[in-house]
């Protein structure tokens, strides 16, 4: 009776073991699906994140493009003003000496 007794005991916490090993495997299993689920979400904030990246580092490229005409313009601008005033000031020097 004793030992039918204690090999139920072990069968029992034999059972118990299995049983807790199959909870802790679907936990982590749980957690794996889980970690997939926010790598692959991880994964497209990372792409949509570099697609950002890119259009507005072309955008920056645009603008500093944009800027060289600016400078290019009014170097431009600058020379025709002064050339503008520089005939003014020789047409004056010519009516003065009318």
């Amino acid at each position: 009776m004793q030992v039918k007794k204690t090999l139920l005991d072990k069968v029992e916490v034999s059972l118990n073991k299995s049983t807790q090993t199959c909870k802790a495997c679907e936990i982590l299993k749980g957690n794996g699906s889980k970690l997939c689920f926010e790598n692959e979400t991880i994964a497209k904030e990372k792409s949509t994140l570099l697609g950002n990246f890119w259009e507005l580092e072309n955008k920056l490229i645009g603008l500093q493009n944009d800027i060289k005409e600016l400078i290019e313009l009014h170097d431009h601008q600058s020379k025709e003003r002064y050339d503008l005033w520089r005939e003014c000031a020789q047409v004056h020097l010519d009516y003065e000496d009318l």
